[in-house]
């Protein structure tokens, strides 16, 4: 029987302590959608943490990843000039495994062509729930025939061919779907047996669309998603703490107590009816990933400028910090910081340290398959935990402002 479910945010761990947790075999993952990665989950991969990505990911609702462009060069390319920009009026959510594009010369889905280039940067550390949890099918169909009799409702979506996600509508002893494009009857009998099969179906058009017609199929719901995560990651590691490498979003709702309730109950639910599937408890730390920038592409100079600049003005600030008193460091200190600083200035705004995701056109994987090489780390971040880059972050542009009007502006108002 399960007992508890314990998510708590967790700021007080390193990205080092993180990669020794995975490679000890703790389940440490992000669980990005499929769009355009930012720089933190760029440089998450290429310390080795791995990423699954969710497949129901709705296409205009996904703001920080902005699925329906390539951003590409500083610039937000059109991937779906079809659909337009969502109209306050309409509610539809409209799913990225559904929809195509003819970028690259070859009809595909938009996730998919989102994850290709992911797959050549980064191989098998990246995979997709569909995929993660179709290896333990036979678990997993028992916990939606589970859901299928006792809690229908955790089966109550469906997408349509079209990739329109909506909601079922009971009949008692059927389902229907219905949207403007085409809808779809479910027999309450079969609603488990329709979901596995849209898992499949998810699993194609994110990795392998190339000639597929999508027929569409039963959806779980955001509950089921999250509890069959932590299913998946009982049955894959056993008993241990699970990480879970959060973007901006995540660590504010999943740590939320009525949240955790709404999947304790589902985890509940499979554990009275199927206790060999659920562990007595589980325990999972939400680590806010999203606050490790600290990093660059091999091959672009101007990252590369803007980056050592910032860390040189840290770097001279601690020693002046530590030199009180001693006038001859504190100029020589104020020099170097002089000869740095218009770096920042001229070139910050062309590398992403504090973009804005939801609104920017960011450096994304698109950029680093076009360039070649790799993301470097800046070391010395590895061991900084996260509530300390939090606050490095959210005062650093201030501190460096200041310091240019003391060391620039003051200067020349000076006789």
């Amino acid at each position: 029987m399960f007992e508890h479910l314990s998510v708590v945010p967790c700021e007080n761990i390193t990205v080092r302590e993180l990669v020794a947790l995975e490679q000890a075999g703790h389940c440490v993952r992000r669980s990005s959608h499929a769009g355009n990665w930012s720089l933190y989950k760029l440089l998450m991969s290429q310390v080795g943490l791995p990423d699954c990505i969710w497949d129901v990911t709705c296409v205009h609702r996904d703001v920080n990843n902005q699925p329906q462009h390539r951003l590409l060069g500083g610039e937000k390319w059109p991937l779906l000039p079809q659909l337009g920009p969502l109209r306050a009026e309409d509610t539809t959510k409209y799913l990225t495994p559904y929809h195509w594009t003819g970028e690259n010369g070859e009809r595909q889905t938009l996730s998919q062509f989102h994850v290709a280039p992911l797959k050549k940067l980064y191989g098998d550390l990246v995979t997709t729930q569909s995929r993660a949890l179709l290896e333990h099918s036979d678990k997993l169909a028992r916990v939606f025939e589970i859901v299928q009799t006792h809690r229908p409702e955790l089966l109550g979506r469906y997408v349509l061919p079209c990739g329109c996600m909506v909601k079922l509508e009971n009949h008692g002893a059927f389902f229907t779907a219905k949207c403007a494009h085409n809808e779809a009857r479910v027999n309450r009998k079969e609603l488990a047996a329709s979901a596995m099969g849209t898992l499949a179906e998810l699993e194609k058009l994110v990795w392998d669309s190339h000639g597929y017609e999508p027929k569409g199929g039963t959806l779980y719901t955001f509950e089921l998603v999250v509890a069959s995560f932590y299913l998946w990651a009982h049955w894959q590691f056993g008993d241990k703490t699970i990480y879970e490498l959060s973007g901006p979003d995540m660590i504010g709702y999943a740590t939320k107590p009525p949240f955790i309730q709404s999947i304790q109950k589902v985890l509940e639910l499979i554990g009275k009816h199927a206790p060999d599937l659920v562990p007595k408890r589980i325990e999972a730390k939400i680590v806010p990933v999203t606050l490790f920038r600290f990093g660059y592409p091999q091959q672009c100079e101007i990252s590369r400028a803007v980056m050592s600049a910032h860390e040189a003005i840290r770097d001279i600030q601690a020693v002046k910090r530590k030199s009180l008193g001693t006038q001859d460091i504190h100029d020589a200190c104020d020099a170097a910081i002089r000869g740095i600083l218009p770096i920042v200035r001229e070139h910050g705004k062309k590398w992403d340290l504090f973009h804005d995701p939801s609104k920017d056109a960011f450096f994304s994987q698109h950029d680093l398959a076009a360039m070649g090489g790799e993301m470097q780390i800046c070391d010395g971040y590895l061991d900084v935990p996260f509530s300390t880059m939090r606050t490095l972050l959210a005062t650093m542009p201030e501190k460096e402002r200041q310091l240019y009007r003391k060391l620039f502006e003051q200067k020349q108002r000076t006789p």
